[in-house]
Formats: C-alpha cells, structure tokens, sequence
C-alpha cells in the first residue's frame, strides 16, 4: 500500500531575535512545513533575516502578512509579554499555534490562550525544548519504567554569563527548562509548593540569580540553581533514586548521560542506632542519539496538527509550568518564603517578575 507523505503546512515565524533563527533553522530543515513569512518590526534583525533567507518575504507586523497569506500555522519567538495577544490573535484567524517558554505570563493568560484554541478548533503547543532533548528523553523513559526505583531528588544547575534580559528575569527565562523536565519526569505531578531566594546585582528591576527548592508530597524534591552572571557556562542535572542515580551534563559532545548503580540503604541496629550501608556498582553511559532537540520538537508540532498526536508540552504542559513561576515569584517577593501551589493558584494577577519590579 502506497503512503501518502506527511501535508505540508504554511507556516510563519513571529520574532527573530535570539531563539528564533533556531527556530525558522529547524521549520525550514524539517520539512513539514513551508516558511511563508518571517513578521520582524526590528529593522536590524530583520536584516540579519534577509541576509539568510532573503527568499522569504518579511513583514513588520501580523496584519501585513495576514493581507498576503493566511499560514496554517505559526512559530511565536517574541518576549513573554506579548505571547498572549499574538496567541489570541492567530486563534481568532483560525491559525494553529506554537509559542516560545512561558505560554502566559500568568495562568489566567494561560486558560484564555486554552478557551480560544478550544473555540477555534485549533492546536497550541509549547516550546518547552529539552522535553524533546534525547537525553531528556532517554531519561524520562528509563525513570518511568521503574527501573531507578522511587525518585529522591532532583539538582540541576543552569547558569552561564550572559542571557539577561531587560523584559523577564532569570526565574522566568531559566526555570522553565527545568520545571518541564520535572513536568516529564513525573507525569505532570506538581510540587507541594516552592520556596524561591533571589538577589538583584545590576537592574534594579531585574532578578538576576535565584534559588529554587520544590517539594512534592511523596518526599521527593527538586533544587535549582539559576544564574545569569556565572563565570563559565553549566548544564548540569543530577537525579537520585533508590536503585539507580544519574547524572545529564548538556555541554558534553559525548557521554552526556551516565547512569550510576550507586545507592544506599539504613537498616535498624539495637536501642536507637541504625546502619547505613551503601552500594557502588558500575556507571554506564548509554548512547544517545544526536539529534536536535527542536527538529524532534517541530516534528511533534506537526503531527499534532495533522494527526491529532498530543505531545507533552500541550497548552496544559504549558499552564503547569507557568502555576509553578506564579508561586515562585510570590515566594520571590516573600525572601523565600514557601507558597503552597494551590492557595498561589488563587492569585490571578500578573506576578512581578523582581522584588524591585
């Protein structure tokens, strides 16, 4: 029986700044889709578009391009900010949606980006790209099949120099990554609460480190360290569990995964004394495949929308996420004081993205 190839879908990329000639790389490369526009109202970013693709038409605005042509689908790279209006925007064209980290900028503009796909019929995905991550991936499918047992801890540190951005803080650019993996990892479970300390070295108005502690209700909990004034640049995850321990360093070229049989167990001696005895195994580092975390990503996009195949970063994947930054930025403002997820849930303003904001 002769298959007929994936439909080709139109699409257009809205920003291209810092993560969007990624993202305009990978639409062109994956070939399910057909670049029909690139909207940059940036006179400097729009050239350095022209210069790499001068084949597609440029637009400074949404409604120039929708006078020319009405794409299937679009790619939103553009600040936090404005995610919500250029989502509801596209939706109310009937056009499906792919959006940069964080969905909204609260869950309120999360549920309204949710009710307008629904209405429209159409999807909306987030770019919640290390989900896609091979590693991440390989991970994910060895922690749910039981194989490291019950789930300690999570550490991840994620800083480098560099990244600061005037219009978000490193709470919002950084922790996404990590709360995602988490999201995947534990099927969506989300944590009992956070507890967030952070300091302003430079832009007043602008959190610029930060320390993240998440607690669930079974025991497990998760640490991250998120930083934007760092002197070397670190990808690092380590995962504990009771069988099994890990350790994921994204900077590698190879081995960017081993997997420890290292554990320990405590045992009750006579009166109160108890032992603790430990086991070394051996640490084995898998083969990962090399590729790219956001062709894998936009594969998903398409087929979500020809096939109807949900991926993990969904619009919900992507409310999760930005509930978890609403509690952590109200524990931000408190100097670390821990919010339960679901009394922050009942707060529907735009959270403050710095104590100085």
């Amino acid at each position: 029986m002769k298959l007929n190839p994936p439909k080709k879908l139109d699409a257009a990329l809205i920003g291209y700044g810092y993560w969007g000639p990624n993202l305009l790389r990978n639409l062109i490369a994956q070939g399910g889709f057909n670049v029909v526009g690139i909207i940059e109202p940036s006179d400097t970013a729009a050239q350095r578009a022209s210069v790499m693709y001068g084949h597609i038409p440029r637009y400074r605005n949404l409604e120039s391009l929708l006078e020319k042509v009405r794409p299937d689908a679009v790619v939103i790279a553009t600040p936090p900010s404005t995610h919500r209006e250029l989502a509801l925007r596209c939706l109310q064209q009937k056009i499906h949606v792919l959006v940069e980290k964080p969905l909204g900028m609260s869950t309120s503009e999360c549920d309204e980006i949710i009710a307008a796909a629904k209405q429209a019929d159409r999807v909306v995905m987030v770019d919640h790209t290390f989900v896609y991550h091979p590693a991440v991936q390989y991970l994910a499918s060895e922690i749910n099949s039981g194989a490291f047992g019950d789930l300690l801890y999570y550490d991840s540190v994620r800083v480098n120099l560099g990244g600061y951005q005037p219009l978000t803080n490193v709470l919002w650019d950084l922790a996404p990554h990590d709360l995602s993996i988490l999201d995947l990892f534990l099927k969506g479970k989300a944590p009992h609460s956070i507890s967030v300390l952070g300091a302003t070295h430079y832009d007043p108005a602008n959190t610029n480190i930060c320390y993240c502690h998440l607690t669930y209700d079974n025991g497990f909990v998760a640490h991250l360290n998120l930083n934007w004034v760092a002197p070397v640049k670190i990808r690092t995850v380590m995962v504990g569990a009771t069988k099994k321990m890990a350790i994921y360093d994204d900077n590698l070229s190879v081995e960017k995964v081993k997997i420890y049989d290292k554990g320990m167990s405590v045992s009750a001696g006579g009166g109160h004394q108890f032992r603790a005895s430990y086991r070394s195994g051996d640490m084995v580092a898998p083969a990962i495949d090399a590729k790219e975390a956001l062709a894998s990503m936009l594969e998903a996009f398409h087929s979500y929308i020809t096939q109807g195949n949900k991926p993990h970063s969904d619009s919900h994947a992507g409310r999760r996420i930005v509930r978890i930054l609403e509690a952590a930025s109200l524990s931000l403002v408190r100097n670390g004081e821990p919010v339960e997820l679901d009394k922050a849930a009942n707060s529907r303003k735009r959270p403050r993205l710095s104590k100085a904001a």
